[in-house]
Parts: structure tokens; sequence; C-alpha cells
């Protein structure tokens, strides 16, 4: 994990486990894990990413350190609307984040910058 700024909010951060098939588990055996799991669970061909994820106990607004955020990434979905709202709520707010736009890749299962 590289550029870590705010060890307060990211103290305790989880690896995403990849993986080609679902999870399994028991509700009642597992249940104290079954969040996890579900949560920190990806499809294999996302391991590229070295994802970890920050999972939080309590509900709510946590409040971190604006240099952490690097980067935000738009969905291919997203729409130019929601796009500039994005963008417009980063520079009100003081965050100096990368917004970075996803496309599909026209010729295979993959993801591009766009």
């Amino acid at each position: 994990m590289q550029g870590l700024e705010d060890l307060d909010f990211f103290l305790l951060p989880f690896r995403v486990e990849y993986n080609s098939e679902y999870p399994v588990y028991n509700h009642i055996r597992d249940s104290t894990e079954l969040a996890k799991k579900l949560i920190l669970t990806k499809f294999i061909d996302w391991e590229y990413e070295d994802e970890y994820r920050v999972h939080k106990i309590n509900y709510g607004k946590h409040k971190f350190k604006k240099s952490s955020l690097k980067e935000v990434l738009l969905g291919v979905n997203c729409n130019p609307d929601n796009a500039q709202r994005m963008s417009q709520l980063l520079a009100d707010n003081g965050y100096k984040a990368t917004l970075t736009k996803l496309k599909k890749d026209e010729k295979k299962f993959a993801i591009q910058i766009e």
C-alpha cells in the first residue's frame, strides 16, 4: 500500500481475496465472518488491482485526510452529468483527487481508462 497518508483511518486494511468461485459460507457457523467474506472477495480477473479495503464497524460518515484520496474511478456507465457532479463535489470540498473515467474495451472483456 503506497502513499498511505492517514494511518488512523486506514489502520486495519483488509486485503481482497480473488477467486473464480463465489465464497462458501455457513450462515450459522460463519455469521461473524459472513460480511467480511462477501465484501472482501472479487472475481479472479481483478487480481491485478492488488486491492485493500477498509471495513468500519460503525455506520455513518468517517473522516479522513483529504490528501489520502488520490483517485476516483467513474464506472463505464457513469453519465456525463454524474461525472460533472462528482468533479464539482471534489472541487467544492477541497479534494485534489484525480477523476478517471473508465470505458469498455472494444475487443475483449476488459476495462480501460478513457
